[in-house]
């Protein structure tokens, strides 16, 4: 159980007003694959007059967004305690955690004393199959050449550009020759789609192909992002799991930043950017 006391008087008429608990282990808990947080929520709906609560749990490695209580739903439990089940779904977490962060967010309230987590337990749950087997073959209408020269789209010939003024006068030559590239594509009647991590993260089956844009067209995307805001978390699991036979990266922020830039450069090696 967790028990905090709060006071959102002076934010009553804010929308939103929030404190935390965090709660940490030098041993760390395995979270792997954990897609459900649960617990019982108690308050005294004699300490409100009006609003309401909203509640997210943060940590590297399962994140569950703001998510607002229903409090029509609460039971009565001793006086005039209520007590509400929650159940709340996240992403499937990707290993293990050493803190955890409990948000408790007042919404429009002037609630004014304890409230209290009971119960909390992490779980997996199987979701919904919610997917169908593709049944068309992968495949592309474009048709894409190159030389030194020009880019060939359809058919279709576009010669780079020879002169060229950039705002950088020091661009080296790789960067002329990407925005001359970049030209040619604008003047063809083709299109460059680019997918946030999409050799990483996927939605349709793994033994495909490691892209869902490739399991659809036969190639990877041309620009292939990687999100660096937590530090390519979770990305060294990813190589590990890819390449079991070799030397296995740290789960580690060491080991994610190499798994990522290893990861970029198979994509690289596909014709991707």
């Amino acid at each position: 159980m967790v028990k905090a006391t709060v006071d959102y008087r002076a934010d009553a008429d804010q929308g939103y007003s929030k404190m935390a608990i965090s709660c940490w282990s030098d041993d760390g808990i395995n979270l792997e694959d954990v897609n459900r947080v649960a617990f019982d929520f108690y308050y005294d709906e004699d300490s409100m007059t009006k609003g309401g609560f909203k509640i997210a749990v943060n940590s590297d490695v399962l994140n569950v967004p703001d998510t607002g209580l229903d409090l029509s739903l609460a039971e009565a439990a001793d006086n005039t305690l209520k007590k509400l089940p929650v159940e709340l779904s996240c992403e499937n977490a990707r290993g293990t955690i050493n803190g955890i962060t409990l948000c408790l967010i007042g919404v429009n309230t002037d609630y004014a004393g304890d409230i209290w987590m009971d119960n909390i337990r992490f779980s997996s749950a199987a979701g919904a199959d919610v997917y169908v087997d593709a049944t068309l073959k992968a495949a592309t209408d474009t048709k894409l050449t190159g030389s030194d020269s020009a880019l060939t789209v359809n058919g279709k010939s576009h010669t780079y550009a020879r002169e060229i003024q950039l705002a950088d006068s020091k661009a080296d030559a790789s960067a002329v020759a990407l925005y001359q590239y970049l030209k040619a594509v604008g003047e063809s009647n083709g299109a460059l789609y680019g997918h946030m991590e999409d050799t990483v993260l996927k939605a349709g089956a793994s033994d495909l192909s490691i892209s869902d844009t490739k399991d659809l067209t036969g190639s990877l995307a041309a620009i292939n992002g990687f999100d660096c805001g937590g530090l390519f978390s979770g990305f060294a699991a990813k190589y590990n799991q890819r390449h079991p036979g070799e030397n296995q990266l740290p789960k580690t922020v060491e080991g994610d930043i190499k798994a990522a830039a290893l990861l970029s450069n198979e994509a690289i090696k596909e014709g991707t950017s």
